[in-house]
């Protein structure tokens, strides 16, 4: 239990952390810069913010998935302390579902 709290208190950390950066304009896309094409999960850090100054347009416009995106990342974090052995599968078929979507999603985005 101590460690899925050491987990959440540095996975939000890092989300505050990563939400400033862009916040501040000095936040890119690593991907984007070596590959110059946009990655699966472009556009999520604009999104959150667009989300949190209350403008769904731009966060629907910057990537839709964003909230979903942050949720997989944090339940595969989490998905060793869940004691229950079918929930844990139930919880990686819901993650590459969203997975799946979201890379249906960039490929349209980028065809």
């Amino acid at each position: 239990m101590r460690m899925l709290i050491v987990k959440t208190i540095c996975f939000v950390g890092l989300g505050i952390i990563i939400l400033w950066l862009g916040e501040m304009g000095v936040l890119c896309c690593p991907f984007l810069l070596l590959t110059g094409i946009p990655c699966p999960s472009c556009g999520t850090t604009r999104a959150v913010l667009a989300l949190l100054h209350g403008d769904i347009k731009k966060y629907i416009f910057y990537q839709p998935m964003a909230l979903l995106l942050i949720g997989s990342v944090f339940l595969t974090i989490c998905l060793d302390n869940i004691p229950i052995p079918q929930i844990r599968t139930l919880i990686r078929i819901i993650v590459f579902v969203i997975l799946c979507v979201n890379f249906l999603f960039y490929l349209q985005r980028i065809g």
